[in-house]
């Protein structure tokens, strides 16, 4: 469950301007029961995509409820999509990305059918859309264009992939994902809004998409990429320090000798 909290206002003046519904957000996708990939030299009859290989994974869905071991927006954006294990490993513990792909012939609604594709361009505009929010105006390598566009697809995303519900009885608005990749961008942009999103700056992290705890935060805080930052900051001091001390030193020195 992810709350929302928002305290309820009203006003004698205009209490339609300062009210606020008391909501949450339902954390829903249910895990597949089943899974097998498919390796599939060709995608057109599948995702539209003429000429480009790709693999499929299929299956059919439990009733059970996932219960996620991270949250999915940074682990669908670090996901290995071009890699059919990983992907396979993510739907076992997420749930199904998206409603779309459910087998509308099956009766009981239970089947269903992803390619490779789908997984690459939703992670593309996911990454674009993150480099874009965790970039400061001016230190762009590319058009910004392209990731605030991404951005607004997200959001696009977001509204038409949510249920409503005016629970009275208890005075809150639910809000229920439709599908895994609903509750991905409504994450993504509840941090985004935050300023949490970074990307770790250690050129070899595994997993760069991270939330920052602090928006001066540059690393992620796995092993590797802590120690990678204790050396760049040791070799910086050094560059800006240390290196003009041991040169006044050895001038030091050296004038010494000659008296």
């Amino acid at each position: 469950m992810v709350k929302q909290g928002q305290n309820t206002k009203t006003s004698s003046r205009d209490w339609r301007s300062g009210f606020r519904f008391p909501s949450y957000v339902e954390s829903f996708s249910n895990l597949p029961e089943t899974t097998e990939v498919q390796l599939v030299e060709d995608l057109g009859s599948i995702a539209g995509v003429e000429g480009v290989s790709g693999y499929v994974i299929s299956g059919k869905l439990g009733d059970g409820d996932a219960e996620w071991p991270e949250p999915p927006h940074i682990a669908f954006a670090n996901l290995l999509a071009e890699k059919p294990e990983a992907v396979e490993t993510f739907v076992k513990r997420f749930g199904l990305l998206s409603r779309l792909y459910i087998d509308r012939n099956d009766p009981d609604g239970k089947r269903f059918t992803i390619d490779s594709a789908t997984f690459l361009v939703l992670q593309d505009r996911l990454r674009a859309a993150w480099d874009y929010a965790s970039t400061t105006e001016g230190e762009n390598d590319y058009p910004a264009a392209g990731g605030a566009a991404a951005a607004a697809d997200i959001e696009g995303d977001v509204e038409e992939g949510f249920d409503t519900k005016v629970v009275v009885a208890y005075g809150y608005v639910e809000l229920r994902p439709k599908d895994l990749w609903a509750a991905i961008c409504f994450l993504f942009l509840w941090d985004f809004k935050a300023g949490k999103l970074g990307i770790c700056e250690n050129p070899d992290c595994p997993a760069p998409y991270f939330r920052r705890k602090r928006r001066t935060q540059k690393f992620c805080e796995q092993g590797p990429c802590v120690a990678y930052k204790q050396r760049k900051y040791s070799l910086d001091y050094w560059n800006r320090k240390g290196k003009k001390r041991r040169d006044k030193k050895t001038k030091a020195q050296h004038k010494g000798s000659k008296t």
